[in-house]
């Protein structure tokens, strides 16, 4: 954890050149150090899943310095580039949230498996924003987001957008984002209320969307 405040806040970067995933487990959580999960593939090759979370991830800073979350992995051999699972949360006071996952097979972009909630908390102008970026490699989704009924990506004022690319193929569901269980909200109140954009480009295939 960092526990750090203003610019100079120690940092929490996690993952580096690999074949494998980056598997994330515990809690993890800063203030104003920003939080970064990555895995960097050797010579553009990768074996399985780029980065998997089953745990807690939180940003507690306000402000301009709050920390910023941002997970980005590339998947392959019928993994995806981001998992998230088995009751994951992200959360976040005013540091914007980021993810995105590419497969170069066919799997998701970005996988969400009953997960807890992915939650933007902040205020204002300065809220974080949440934005989950997938694409997808031959015979499917972007993203794809198989949650609980109380599974949550909200937010209260800070924007949110899904954006995925399906993959081409001939089988499979090639949707740009294929959604079946859960709760996306907008919890604020005023003028300023986070605003939801989902956007999907489908893949060629048997069934797109």
């Amino acid at each position: 954890n960092s526990i750090g405040v203003g610019p100079e806040a120690a940092k929490i970067l996690i993952g580096g050149l690999t074949t494998h995933n980056v598997s994330v487990t515990g809690s993890i959580s800063s203030r104003d150090g920003d939080i970064s999960i990555s895995n960097q593939v050797i010579s553009g090759v990768t074996t399985g899943a780029g980065v998997v979370v089953r745990g807690s991830i939180s940003s507690t800073g306000q402000g301009d310095d709050a920390a910023t979350i941002t997970i980005e992995g590339r998947g392959a051999n019928n993994r995806a580039g981001v998992q998230l699972f088995d009751q994951t949360s992200i959360t976040s006071v005013d540091g914007n949230i980021g993810l995105s996952g590419s497969s170069s097979t066919a799997h998701a972009g970005v996988l969400l498996s009953r997960f807890d909630r992915i939650e933007s908390t902040g205020s204002g102008t300065g809220a974080a924003t949440i934005t989950i970026e997938g694409t997808a490699g031959g015979g499917a989704s972007g993203i794809d987001i198989f949650g609980n009924a109380s599974s949550l990506i909200t937010s209260r004022d800070g924007n949110v957008l899904l954006r995925g690319f399906g993959g081409s193929g001939t089988d499979g569901d090639n949707m740009g984002v294929r959604f079946d269980e859960g709760i996306i909200s907008s919890t604020g109140q005023s003028a300023g209320a986070a605003t939801i954009s989902i956007e999907g480009v489908g893949g060629t295939g048997d069934r797109n969307s």
